[in-house]
């Protein structure tokens, strides 16, 4: 993270080309991430984890969204109980500090002021 004021948030997803995605992020700056490739170079997911259904489906993949600050699903994520012993749904987000840094600056929307 060197060189970072802050740290990144996901403002808006710009677009979305199959496992390429074009996000705002809160230093103006859009990025593209290449999901695909970041999914892959991770590790062989078992079929239990939350992400082994978005690299095999795109239709599932399609249906990221900004979760707070970062991008993530709905429809996969993991069951855990709470403190009074609920179960409860968390959705599969990644962290926007990993997706800025596994990012590259999306060419197509670099607006320059002189």
């Amino acid at each position: 993270m060197k060189g970072l004021r802050s740290i990144p948030k996901i403002l808006k997803i710009n677009d979305r080309d199959g496992y390429k995605v074009s996000c705002l992020f809160n230093n103006g700056e859009s990025r593209i991430i290449d999901l695909k490739v970041f999914f892959e170079s991770r590790k062989n997911f078992p079929e239990k984890h939350p992400a082994y259904k978005l690299l095999k489906d795109l239709q599932e993949f399609s249906q990221l969204e900004i979760l707070g600050n970062t991008i993530g699903w709905r429809n996969t994520g993991v069951y855990s109980k709470d403190f009074e012993g609920e179960t409860i749904f968390y959705p599969y987000d990644i962290d926007p500090v990993v997706l800025y840094e596994n990012s590259l600056p999306d060419e197509t929307r670099d607006i320059r002021i002189v």
